[in-house]
């Protein structure tokens, strides 16, 4: 398949000092990751992408988090490890949202003052809502939906810590 630009979106994550990039997620489940991780992939959309943008990508067989490391003259890609650009992954999951209200709180001690949240919509429920913003809190991170998420949404998460 082709990179689709409609399942491509940025992110809007507040970002900390030191934080070059910007934080995007493509959800395409028609394609593999092998697919998506290939050479020029994302190159009809270059002009918005930069050095050091992160992309979380959805695929058929999984997810991933990406970096770019080159735009021109052809958008390239890899794996986030711990030498990309000097971060780690620290926690990555799903969650069930509980509903209630707009924000939602979720404990992980292993998230600091200062690590980016990533956060992507897997499994929309019965009333789909979207997500607006993830941010760190003292005990774990907050989500801020459009709406109420109810008790049937499903999302996946990472935590990343830049060094």
């Amino acid at each position: 398949m082709a990179f689709n630009k409609d399942f491509m979106a940025n992110m809007g994550v507040s970002l900390t000092s030191g934080f070059v990039g910007n934080p995007w997620s493509y959800k395409l489940k028609t394609d593999t990751l092998a697919v998506i991780k290939a050479a020029n992939y994302f190159d009809e959309f270059k002009d918005q992408l930069t050095i050091d943008d992160y992309i979380y990508v959805v695929g058929s067989d999984g997810e991933e988090f990406l970096v770019v490391v080159a735009v021109s003259p052809n958008v390239t890609t890899k794996p986030l490890t711990n030498d990309a650009v000097s971060s780690s992954i620290i926690a990555s999951s799903a969650k069930t949202t509980i509903g209630g209200g707009v924000i939602e709180t979720f404990g992980d001690g292993r998230i600091q003052a200062g690590d980016l949240i990533f956060a992507m919509m897997q499994t929309e429920g019965a009333s789909p809502v979207t997500i607006l913003a993830a941010r760190v809190n003292g005990t774990g991170f907050d989500i801020e939906f459009s709406g109420d998420p109810s008790s049937d949404h499903v999302f996946s998460f990472i935590a990343v810590r830049v060094v």
